[in-house]
């Protein structure tokens, strides 16, 4: 299904560039991009093939972010009246509106990209969706909407000094589209948002940035790799490819951890296996801001497979010069609980796999790479047994659970 996007970049915000000019809305910066290059790598996400950017002029800022827009694999038109966007959809099943300004997470895009028919993204009335566009003495548009091909038609007889993203809204209202709801509180807390200065935009990527770990990972990706990844946010948000960087970086340092593991480069093994998962996290702390296309999110899945190929070879220094290929008994245990650690929102494992090649190097060096395996093992077992008991109030989770469950 063909979906192109209407995006707005018209409004004006209270900040001026660099020549004393007001800014655009859409190119308030956010992680590395302008807001509507925000939008673009959003809508591609979703199947966006093409993506219309409504404009009233065109400020070299605004040309070149469109520039980067197109080199990332989007086509990109600037559209200024209803008859271009007539002409440019032309083809497609699927209009897409996004209002000016928009900030909002992946949750609430996958929304809006999974209505097959008219649908309008909405949320209450209420002080903080104040500056929204009214719907009704109820409710205001949350700023996205589905329409099918067919509604582009109103445009035809509309004047052309006519804004074609409201009409094409209004008429959907009047039409009756489906409508989904957006808790309030997204505006309330700013995690979603029709950015009209710098300083909120600011303030959204200061608290993503601040946001907590407590639900990050095992005790690895919590204490170790997630802080250590946020120390160089600024340079990740500041390149534009970090991301795809970090996302081929994973499982080629994996695949090299293998191969010093079978040639008999245990130390090297290390470095590269925490490069790996380190590079992992980077690439996850990146996709928290901008949308990946699929084939980088599935990247995640082969670092991952690479990851436990190398865990599994890895044991007791298994060397081609060895004369064969020994995998100990040690790996499997260790290879099943660093998978599910990779599980989400299914088992919380302590010992994720930042943790696992942290001590697997700290058990070698301190007792020798034949039992290193062993220990490890033993840690993260008794890690997981520990983390079942709900220390502060002496009780079990494990039986907590089921007795509630079973109530």
């Amino acid at each position: 299904m063909k979906t192109v996007a209407l995006a707005a970049a018209q409004l004006l915000t209270d900040d001026v560039d660099a020549w004393g000019m007001p800014m655009l809305r859409a190119l308030l910066p956010l992680a590395g991009m302008t807001l509507i290059e925000q939008q673009a790598e959003r809508s591609r996400a979703i199947g966006v093939s093409q993506f219309l950017v409504l404009v009233d002029g065109v400020p070299p800022a605004l040309a070149e972010a469109c520039d980067r827009i197109r080199a990332r694999g989007l086509a990109v038109d600037l559209v200024r009246s209803g008859a271009d966007v007539l002409r440019l959809a032309k083809g497609h099943d699927r209009l897409l509106l996004i209002a000016d300004g928009l900030i909002a997470g992946d949750q609430i895009w996958k929304a809006a990209g999974s209505a097959r028919a008219a649908n309008l993204l909405v949320t209450a009335d209420a002080s903080v969706t104040r500056g929204l566009e009214r719907i009704d003495a109820s409710a205001r548009w949350a700023g996205l909407a589905v329409l099918p091909a067919a509604a582009i038609a109103a445009l035809e007889t509309a004047p052309r000094d006519w804004d074609p993203q409201l009409l094409l809204f209004r008429a959907a209202v009047q039409d009756g589209a489906g409508r989904t709801e957006v808790d309030t509180a997204l505006f309330v807390s700013g995690d979603m948002m029709l950015a009209e200065t710098s300083d909120a935009v600011a303030a959204l990527e200061r608290r993503l940035l601040a946001a907590p770990l407590k639900d990050h990972g095992g005790i690895g990706r919590r204490h170790l790799a997630g802080p250590l990844v946020r120390l160089f946010a600024g340079r990740l948000m500041g390149a534009q490819n970090s991301g795809k960087i970090a996302r081929t970086l994973a499982p080629l340092s994996f695949i090299g951890a293998s191969t010093a593991f079978l040639f008999g480069q245990p130390v090297a093994a290390i470095v590269l296996g925490i490069v790996g998962v380190l590079a992992d996290e980077a690439a996850n702390f990146v996709a928290q801001f901008r949308a990946e296309a699929t084939f980088w999110a599935r990247l995640t899945g082969v670092g991952l497979v690479t990851q436990l190929l190398a865990f599994l070879i890895a044991e007791r220094g298994a060397t081609w010069s060895e004369g064969g290929l020994h995998i100990g008994e040690g790996s499997f245990p260790l290879v099943i609980l660093v998978g599910l650690s990779a599980l989400p929102n299914r088992m919380r494992c302590p010992v994720d796999d930042v943790m696992a090649w942290v001590l697997v190097g700290f058990f070698s060096v301190l007792t020798g790479w034949q039992s290193a395996y062993d220990w490890t093992v033993m840690v993260a077992l008794t890690l997981l047994l520990l983390a079942q008991f709900d220390w502060p109030e002496g009780g079990i989770s494990l039986w907590k659970r089921f007795a509630t469950k079973n109530s």
